[in-house]
């Protein structure tokens, strides 16, 4: 036989000897590369406290991990209205982008070039201790 590890799903990464949907990078002002681990459907505060407690860091950095765990990936983008829960945006006005959603009078095909453009690089979250 020998069929291997077959099960592994694509994407998942490995960090402290287990597989993740997410490591994320984190770069400090002392140079040191740090991970952040999250799984998808995960509560971001649970992986923020985590990754805290992983490093010996200040809790005052856990709202700016959660806010960019919840912008780069898809369980974020999927539940940032749920999370957020602001009833100000009446109509579409995406608080956390700028960006406006839904319709528009322009369709975006007219505007993206034919040819795909290059992946973006991979998120890095820049915690400063000052």
């Amino acid at each position: 036989g020998g069929g291997g590890e077959g099960g592994i799903s694509k994407g998942k990464k490995s960090h402290n000897g287990r597989l993740w949907d997410y490591v994320f990078d984190v770069e400090m002002d002392d140079g040191l590369p740090r991970k952040l681990p999250y799984d998808e459907g995960e509560n971001p505060y649970i992986a923020a406290d985590r990754f805290l407690l992983e490093y010996d860091l200040t809790s005052r950095f856990r709202e700016e991990l959660v806010t960019f765990i919840l912008n780069n990936t898809s369980s974020g983008k999927a539940n940032k209205s749920a999370l957020m829960d602001l009833p100000i945006t009446g109509g579409g006005f995406d608080p956390l982008t700028g960006g406006v959603t839904g319709s528009t009078n322009t369709p975006i095909s007219s505007l993206a070039p034919s040819f795909p453009p290059p992946p973006p690089p991979p998120p890095v979250l820049l915690l400063l201790r000052h």
